[in-house]
């Protein structure tokens, strides 16, 4: 009864917020428009890791799905507010082994993000951004406080023409009793009119946004390959052996992807790539890691369709 609490608590304080942020920045049917309207955009993830050997015995291969969803509001020339929602979830599926640090090995994985972006560009050539994020990460029936990440991503990006935006990122955040850090580059620099380099994700608490080189050969199909390194943390399950104990995940993966414009907005991704350096660690409350196990290199496919209204 009180996990079920807790977790409406949480979706219903990011309704709240939406509902503001919507009463905010969109003028009613008797205002006059004032500039652009709010941009939406979404997008819903589908990834398959196929199975991999685990170097503690066993084996496993995990499905996870990714739901995004992105507002923004130019308020002047200068101004920029925007609000970002997330929704993860993993299910991951372990043969033949029957615990990690005396815990049975975590099936589920939820991840619940709000993302609150202010963009400033105080001249013609410099933008600045300020992106703080909140998250909650879990098994089921992980204590909602106890499953709280919270902290910011900031940017400088110079441009230098209608060819090349260069800058650094930089993103501290606090995740489950562990504060950490990351420089980042960001780039979107277009080589020429097929030839692009970019940042390919979303920079957050899973850590920098890669970078991927894309080739368009017309305005339907672009091509892009590229890479990047993650790792989260989530809180178990209270009833689990290691009380409020923490998993965490990391891995570099590597990819090929397709993109298909369909029209009105709409985009088709099919990705294939390899995560490899992978290893699972599980902590106890007083953050000392009491069990870790790595995994080999392992394919994995994705389907992503995205959109903009």
């Amino acid at each position: 009864m009180r996990c079920f609490i807790q977790r409406h608590f949480f979706f219903h304080l990011i309704c709240s917020i939406v509902i503001l942020f919507w009463l905010a920045v969109v003028p009613s049917k008797a205002e006059k428009p004032r500039g652009r309207t709010v941009g939406l955009a979404f997008s819903y993830t589908g990834i398959q890791q196929l199975p991999t050997d685990l170097d503690a015995g066993g084996n496993v291969d995990v499905s996870r799905h990714y739901l995004r969803l992105d507002m923004s509001k130019p308020l002047n020339r200068k101004w920029v507010l925007g609000m970002g929602l997330s929704y993860d979830f993993e299910r991951w599926n372990f043969n033949d082994i029957s615990s990690i640090a005396g815990t049975a090995p975590w099936r589920q994985i939820h991840r619940i993000g709000l993302s609150l972006p202010v963009f400033h560009a105080p001249s013609l050539s410099w933008r600045l951004g300020a992106v703080p994020m909140f998250e909650f990460a879990g098994t089921p029936g992980a204590n909602l406080e106890k499953s709280l990440s919270y902290g910011v991503v900031l940017t400088a990006l110079k441009v230098f023409g209608p060819q090349l935006t260069l800058g650094i990122g930089a993103g501290v955040f606090s995740r489950l009793e562990e504060v950490s850090g990351f420089p980042y580059l960001a780039i979107n620099w277009a080589i020429n009119d097929q030839w692009r380099l970019q940042n390919p994700l979303r920079s957050g608490p899973a850590g920098p946004a890669g970078l991927e080189l894309v080739y368009s050969p017309d305005e339907r199909w672009t091509v892009g390959a590229g890479g990047a390194y993650r790792t989260y943390r989530f809180r178990l399950d209270e009833k689990d052996a290691i009380i409020n104990g923490i998993g965490e995940v990391g891995f570099a993966f590597t990819f090929v992807r397709a993109t298909r414009r369909l029209g009105a907005g709409i985009t088709v991704d099919v990705t294939a790539g390899a995560l490899f350096d992978g290893d699972l660690t599980v902590e106890n409350d007083r953050h000392n890691d009491v069990g870790a196990t790595g995994f080999d290199t392992t394919p994995m496919v994705a389907l992503t369709l995205s959109g903009r209204l």
